[in-house]
């Protein structure tokens, strides 16, 4: 009974070569498999400090972005109080102004008048 195909017949000699042969041809296919990784090992490495270095550089600015921004938080707080204290004292001032204007003999200005002036706080507050 044969096995359907053809049957080799190699001499000891010859299947050792054809064997030392095939391992030699895998050695070199797996040295240079090695290589390529170790290469795409270096390579991703360099990528992963670059990285490392990029988010070092962006963490620090954003730090930096983030101490300026509370500073102008605080400087516009600062100016949002004077702002409030000026507009009060000029509210005071327009009280005091339409007082005196109403006991004032001048027929030009009159409480009227100054109850027409524009409040500030309705022109920055709206």
């Amino acid at each position: 009974m044969s096995k359907g195909g053809r049957h080799r017949i190699f001499t000891e000699e010859q299947r050792k070569d054809r064997n030392r042969l095939a391992q030699a041809a895998f050695r070199a296919r797996k040295s240079e498999y090695t290589t390529t990784l170790e290469n795409t090992v270096v390579g991703l490495e360099s990528i992963v400090k670059e990285l490392q270095d990029s988010n070092r550089q962006t963490s620090s600015r954003a730090d930096a972005a983030e101490a300026q921004c509370h500073f102008l938080e605080q400087q516009l707080q600062k100016l949002y109080q004077q702002l409030h204290s000026s507009l009060l004292e000029n509210q005071q001032l327009l009280t005091a102004l339409d007082s005196v204007s109403s006991v004032s003999l001048s027929p030009s200005l009159s409480s009227s008048s100054c109850s027409t002036l524009v409040d500030p706080t309705e022109i920055i507050f709206t």
